[in-house]
């Protein structure tokens, strides 16, 4: 019933042609206004970018240097104090065993 409602044939002359298709005619487009902040960034965006990405890095380096050089103080003032500590408890040690020899 309905496959016989699928075969009609189209009338194809009832087209009617698209107008639009055919036209050279374009619509005038608005000149966007110069906006000074879009102008700066567009001439030196890449420099100024490439200047924050520049000095952010070398201050990464210096402030790990910076880390890496107090951590060894700081170890090497612990060593010290170590060293120092166990000088003093032997010098003790042998005070104590001398005393007790006499």
């Amino acid at each position: 019933m309905f496959r016989s409602l699928l075969r009609l044939p189209v009338n194809r002359s009832l087209r009617i042609p698209s107008i639009r298709a055919n036209s050279t005619y374009q619509a005038p487009t608005p000149q966007p206004q110069s906006n000074p902040h879009r102008d700066f960034y567009r001439g030196l965006g890449r420099p100024v970018a490439y200047n924050v990405l520049v000095s952010l890095a070398t201050f990464q380096v210096i402030y790990w240097s910076w880390l890496k050089l107090e951590s060894l103080e700081v170890k090497q003032n612990a060593n010290g104090e170590v060293q120092a500590l166990e000088e003093e408890l032997e010098g003790l040690a042998a005070k104590k065993t001398s005393s007790d020899a006499k």
